[in-house]
């Protein structure tokens, strides 16, 4: 989940938090106070993310899918199950210990509630920074990550309202936009990053489909009025099984026992962090993209 991430996320990450802090965005109107409850109390969301810690490096050793679903949700659900199949569970490498977490807490009104987390995870010694998005779809249940990345870089900084919480926003057509380019090259909403660029060059006539995945859009208003978003995007190949063009994690499974057909459609899920500024394109922070599934045609 960490081989594929691209451009400028997250370097001291971001500000001073979302439960601290005063306000920091383009006018007194920008800052004011949205309507709802911030999701969850800074004391809370500390203790949410050390027993969700628990929980997702639990699944990460057992490679259950039962454990990963109690552990994640949404797209990154998608991503951690699918991998988990196809690649017979998970490696250790996806355990995580976080420190140092900053906390973006976004006022609410509807569930799920959600907020943001940066912090530091130094599993396998090197030290590298982490952006979670944790869910709560109803008070008694648990709390789940949706989206985790490794990110490097500086994004732009975030707005909050008056009492320091984070100011959510609409996801805006960051996803559309970037599968279009994906799709047809289309640039004039959008520019790409080099590991975008380079897929689009892949998947010219190869029947590759692109489409934004089916989950929502988690974002953030930064403090020029833009969007910081994260979303994700599916990718899907139908392949024969002697192709040359298949790519090796595809060929991996077709090599073993547990598939044997003529023809496969392999589909993978991209998890992406991506910033649409007040005028014009938007384009990619990030991205980590990984074999899901692989399924007879």
């Amino acid at each position: 989940m960490r081989r594929r991430v691209a451009g400028v996320l997250a370097g001291a990450l971001l500000l001073t938090g979302g439960c601290s802090g005063g306000p920091g965005g383009p006018s007194d109107e920008a800052s004011a106070a949205p309507a709802g409850e911030p999701a969850v109390s800074a004391d809370r969301a500390r203790a949410v993310l050390e027993e969700w810690t628990k929980r997702f490096n639990k699944a990460v050793d057992s490679g259950a899918e039962a454990d990963l679903r109690a552990a994640t949700t949404g797209p990154l659900r998608d991503f951690l199950v699918g991998r988990a199949r196809v690649g017979g569970g998970l490696p250790r490498s996806e355990r995580i210990a976080l420190h140092n977490p900053v906390l973006y807490v976004p006022r609410q009104v509807d569930r799920p509630r959600w907020f943001a987390v940066a912090a530091v995870d130094d599993v396998g010694g090197a030290a590298r920074q982490v952006l979670v998005v944790l869910e709560q779809a109803g008070p008694d249940e648990a709390w789940r990550a949706a989206h985790l990345m490794t990110f490097q870089g500086r994004p732009p900084e975030l707005d909050f309202d008056p009492e320091g919480y984070a100011i959510p926003a609409e996801g805006g057509s960051l996803p559309t936009e970037h599968t279009e380019y994906l799709t047809t090259g289309e640039r004039s909403t959008f520019t790409p990053d080099a590991f975008t660029r380079a897929a689009h060059q892949r998947a010219r006539g190869s029947g590759t489909v692109f489409r934004p995945a089916r989950h929502e859009v988690r974002a953030l208003r930064t403090d020029d009025g833009g969007t910081l978003a994260w979303y994700a995007i599916e990718q899907q190949r139908t392949f024969a099984a002697g192709d040359r063009a298949l790519p090796a994690d595809v060929r991996a499974q077709l090599s073993g026992s547990r598939l044997r057909a003529s023809r496969v459609t392999a589909v993978w899920t991209w998890l992406v962090i991506g910033y649409a500024p007040r005028q014009g394109g938007g384009h990619v922070l990030g991205e980590s993209v990984h074999l899901s599934d692989v399924r007879p045609a």
